[in-house]
């Protein structure tokens, strides 16, 4: 019954995006002009802008809707190529910024990680936290460092979107390595997710 109510939910949800897609493709097609000359707005910016009640509702929702309409209006290829040039800007910004050392930062990652724990009973939880022991691979990790690995993989400014979402696996070890004051690769980063995926794959954000 509960994965026949997410299903429904989920269901529910990709009808409103594709709904709030066409009115905007419909309605506000300068959109495109304004992703395309604009470097510093994001999607989630246009979303708040273009869709102000359905943001107050669902900020997930209403970004989903402006990526769709982009795709439509914009094709795949550049969309893409503007999405991964504004990340890498906004990573290079925040590493020089000190961003990750923040109190801001911190509290993002706590938020992140504490909502995957409000959705979890004690059995899940329980299973999370083998997860991590048995995931330990080179026994380099630290459960801190695979807890932290795990909250930011909660959080959508980490990941690409090419047509789904797939992890910043660049961005992610630039994080870690800040705040733990480690030196891991990419490689090293996407190698831990991988293993950690396959013992539970809902650590990564759903497409």
């Amino acid at each position: 019954m509960a994965s026949e109510h997410r299903s429904r939910g989920r269901e529910t949800a990709v009808g409103q995006v594709y709904s709030l897609a066409e009115r905007l493709i419909a309605n506000f097609p300068e959109i495109a002009q304004v992703y395309q000359t604009d470097p510093t707005i994001t999607q989630r910016d246009l979303a708040e802008r273009f869709l102000p009640e359905e943001f107050e509702i669902s900020a997930r929702v209403t970004e989903a809707a402006i990526h769709t309409a982009l795709k439509h209006l914009l094709g795949t290829a550049e969309l893409t190529l503007l999405a991964e040039q504004r990340q890498v800007a906004e990573r290079q910004r925040r590493a020089e910024s000190g961003f990750y050392h923040t109190d801001a930062f911190r509290a993002q990652t706590q938020k992140a990680s504490a909502a995957r724990h409000a959705h979890s009973t004690d059995e899940e939880r329980r299973r999370i936290a083998e997860m991590l022991a048995e995931a330990q691979g080179d026994a380099i990790w630290t459960d801190d460092e695979a807890a932290y690995l795990c909250a930011l993989l909660q959080m959508p400014d980490f990941y690409f979107v090419h047509g789904k979402l797939v992890p910043d696996y660049t961005y992610i070890a630039d994080a870690l390595n800040a705040q733990f004051n480690t030196d891991r690769s990419m490689i090293a980063v996407r190698s831990k997710v991988y293993r950690l995926k396959a013992i539970d794959p809902t650590i990564l954000l759903e497409n």
